[in-house]
């Protein structure tokens, strides 16, 4: 009993090194990954009260967007119904509105998020339904659809 030493060889601590780098190797791209996909998807989570009170003003759509009086786009969508789309750094947001629908425009600003997000440009859709009623919404057009999914304009499925 008295020859036993105390500690780990220096093998030892080399596989446990190994081990600790192979998972570091395989975790890390996968919270790049997520954390990507979570940023990109910030300006959806934004949009809910755009489409939220686009639900409110169902009857009213036309009056509610055309009498804001506002020059800028989206501070007709806010004024119209009654929302606050934030004024971020990271995304800029255009659009256009018709009479059924409202395109909003997210462009990620390349300075002031990951790279992986460098070129993200998507639209996001808010279709009044005139012939069942209710908002149909979701992500018609986008340039990274690894991170933000997309379907054809005809296929929103999100419904209030």
């Amino acid at each position: 009993m008295k020859g036993m030493k105390k500690g780990f060889s220096l093998i030892e601590l080399m596989v446990v090194i190994a081990i600790i780098a192979i998972l570091a190797a395989i975790a890390l791209p996968l919270y790049q990954d997520f954390t990507c996909k979570t940023r990109a998807n910030e300006p959806v989570k934004q949009l809910a009260d755009v489409k939220a009170g686009a639900a409110a003003v169902d009857d009213d759509y036309d009056a509610a967007l055309t009498a804001t009086g506002q020059t800028s786009f989206i501070d007709q969508l806010n004024q119209a119904f009654n929302c606050q789309i934030p004024k971020t750094a990271r995304f800029t947001f255009t659009g256009a509105a018709t009479s059924n629908t409202v395109n909003v425009v997210v462009t990620a600003n390349a300075a002031n998020n990951p790279s992986c997000l460098s070129t993200l440009v998507f639209t996001y859709t808010i279709n009044r339904d005139s012939t069942t009623g209710g908002v149909l919404y979701g992500v018609t057009g986008s340039t990274l659809t690894k991170y933000v999914k997309s379907v054809a304009s005809t296929d929103l499925s999100g419904r209030i």
